[in-house]
């Protein structure tokens, strides 16, 4: 037993209940018949249990028309809604519509179907009222729009006080034209230029293909030809759904990232305060530091100079060894040398320079004589 939804045809002057699966299976209901027990015996006949119907209206009660629009128009549903009456012939009356719009270098190509409400609302109250859910109110060739096309080029023709030739990208309406004559299969398709062209009664012996063929899969209508007024249709549940899960997502998400601000700044103060403790022992530290820096650069300052000489001793072998009556006047150590040089005078040279002898490696550089005493001048290489 199926659970898909009802196909029910709207026509001029009955309706035409068909299997959602099974297109040849079909009942025609009377304008006088009772619509609920037609359907219910039908159902039971077929073992199906349909709680939802899609409806479709045939082409002669509605009217067509497809227009383009400035590619710049700002809101083209309020603009199709306010040129109604002028795109079609119902002057006066609710009209059902819709509309599908496909986007091109000339601007919005749309396509519109309209209908009255008078003739075909009747008909979807009568058929709510039978305890079916109606999905959706759609042109009659969207019956045929399903997965087996969904992927190339196709056509089909509808019967009628004239033919009409519907060509689908896809599943979506790309042209429309009346045929006034009964169509040639080859100037169809180089007209249409169409991988399968279907037909509601091919003629024998002709490529047309069996439109009744499609009929067996789930129809796919396109949603902008929907004619359901709005307060006719059922509640998005599936939207509403969809729409709570993202909010949802939505708010985890916000508080996901809250409670990870959160953290981060709760981490932050924890490290400042932290940081804030161990500030002074970092300044002690880079203190000791310094000092042991300052302290370094003043110990290899003096490795540089190396060991002093031992100038006590010097002065010591001096006072011993020098006569007595010799005298020093000044005593010269250079920086960068380890050769001293001394200034004296005395009265006795000759016991000078015996002394000299004894100091090591002492060079007498110069001697004169003043006021009976002898001035000297000597270098002392210290070891």
């Amino acid at each position: 037993m199926t659970r898909q939804p009802l196909v029910i045809t709207i026509r001029k002057d009955d309706l035409l209940l068909a299997h959602p699966s099974q297109p040849v299976t079909q009942r025609t209901v009377g304008p006088d018949e009772e619509i609920a027990g037609t359907i219910t015996a039908f159902c039971r006949e077929h073992g199906l249990r349909c709680k939802t119907a899609l409806l479709f209206v045939s082409e002669e009660l509605l009217f067509f028309k497809k227009l383009t629009l400035p590619a710049k128009t700002p809101d083209l549903r309020k603009t199709i809604e306010y040129q109604l009456e002028l795109l079609t012939p119902f002057a006066e009356g609710e009209i059902l519509y819709g509309y599908t719009t496909t986007r091109g270098r000339n601007g919005h190509l749309i396509h519109l179907v309209a209908g009255r409400a008078e003739s075909i609302l009747p008909v979807v109250d009568r058929v709510r009222a039978s305890g079916l859910l109606v999905d959706g109110l759609y042109p009659e060739s969207q019956r045929y729009v399903t997965r087996r096309n969904r992927r190339r080029r196709w056509a089909m023709i509808l019967p009628g006080r004239f033919g009409k030739g519907l060509v689908f990208s896809g599943l979506q309406l790309e042209d429309r034209f009346l045929c006034s004559s009964e169509p040639n299969f080859s100037e169809f398709s180089s007209l249409t230029r169409a991988e399968a062209i279907y037909h509601f009664k091919p003629p024998a012996d002709s490529p047309f293909e069996e439109l009744a063929l499609l009929g067996t899969d789930a129809p796919q209508p396109d949603p902008g030809f929907n004619l359901l007024p709005v307060s006719y249709r059922r509640p998005d549940y599936t939207r509403t759904i969809l729409t709570g899960l993202a909010v949802a997502n939505c708010l985890l998400l916000i508080f996901l990232v809250a409670s990870r601000f959160q953290s981060l700044t709760a981490l932050e103060q924890r490290l400042d305060r932290e940081l804030a403790e161990v500030a002074p022992q970092v300044q002690e530290v880079k203190t000791l530091y310094e000092q042991h820096r300052q302290g370094q650069v003043f110990i290899d300052q003096f490795a540089a100079v190396g060991p002093n000489p031992d100038l006590i001793g010097l002065f010591g072998e001096l006072t011993t060894n020098l006569p007595v009556t010799s005298y020093l006047e000044r005593f010269t150590l250079p920086r960068d040398s380890r050769l001293v040089q001394i200034d004296g005078y005395t009265d006795n040279i000759a016991a000078l320079s015996a002394a000299l002898q004894t100091l090591g490696d002492t060079q007498l550089k110069s001697t004169r004589r003043r006021q009976d005493q002898t001035f000297f001048q000597m270098e002392v290489k210290l070891p």
